[in-house]
């Protein structure tokens, strides 16, 4: 059975206004060493083991991760081409409060497709999907995050 998981971080003194942004992390398995076309970046070949990818939403974060999670989907994003290939999985998705570019540099990891998610980025991130390698860890930062099923 597939874990899903969802982080809602205390915002009790800062309230979200409506039009920022949620940020989310999806967790994601690669089980086998794949080379994978990623729309206009190209391909890449990507070593088997966990992945993080970070990402945001104006709204309705729930159906944007749901839509992650599913295989009948048009290749939007860059993520949809890696979350297509039948050897990848999400393993389970994260939501925070946090500015997405800031919760991707968090997070620690080896690029290894360099502006996957983030030819949009104003931070100037280099990618916004990270290989954590054979460790499925989580970031040390979530240490202190009380995590709610989604």
């Amino acid at each position: 059975m597939e874990t899903s998981l969802i982080y809602l971080k205390n915002n009790i003194n800062n309230k979200m206004q409506c039009h920022q942004h949620q940020s989310y992390q999806l967790h994601i398995s690669l089980e086998k060493e794949t080379r994978i076309s990623i729309g206009k970046l190209g391909g890449f070949l990507f070593p088997a083991g966990y992945y993080i990818y970070t990402g945001s939403a104006k709204k309705n974060i729930e159906a944007r991760v749901q839509r992650h999670r599913s295989d009948n989907k048009k290749k939007h994003w860059h993520i949809d081409y890696f979350l297509l290939n039948p050897h990848s999985k999400i393993t389970s998705a994260f939501q925070f409060n946090d500015v997405e570019c800031k919760l991707n540099q968090l997070t620690a990891g080896k690029i290894v497709a360099p502006g996957f998610g983030a030819t949009d980025c104003k931070s100037k991130c280099n990618s916004h999907f990270k290989y954590l390698g054979q460790d499925q860890t989580k970031p040390a930062f979530y240490a202190n995050s009380p995590l709610h099923p989604l």
